[in-house]
């Protein structure tokens, strides 16, 4: 079987405290795109919306909406599709760290659990 590698859907910019590179700009991360012949990328940092009380003392630095939302406006490229996520968790007890009202502000979401949370 052949695959084609031409998207990624989870990727984190220097504003994520789990990235680790000053560099990973959001212009750095089209350049790569383009660079690997990606057509279609999305920036999840990390989030925990502050209207969803439960969010661990990680979340205290540069997680909030405020702080993600300073990449964009994204650069464009008319090869590459660039979308604006986030990656929220979802605690122990199902509760997922982003509410409703603000969904609309991404354009994906990717939701992480917990091996220990029961559905």
């Amino acid at each position: 079987m052949q695959y084609i590698l031409n998207h990624d859907l989870h990727i984190h910019s220097r504003l994520s405290s789990c990235s680790g590179d000053p560099t990973q700009t959001p212009e750095a991360i089209l350049s790569s795109a383009k660079k690997n012949e990606l057509n279609l990328i999305c920036l999840t940092d990390h989030f925990w919306d502050e209207c969803v009380p439960g969010a661990s003392r990680w979340y205290d630095t540069y997680h909030k909406y405020s702080d993600i939302s300073k990449a964009l406006p994204l650069p464009s490229d008319p090869e590459v599709e660039f979308l604006f996520g986030c990656e929220v968790d979802m605690d122990k007890n199902g509760v997922i760290g982003i509410s409703k009202e603000k969904y609309d502000l991404f354009d994906f979401i990717i939701v992480e659990g917990h091996s220990n949370t029961v559905y």
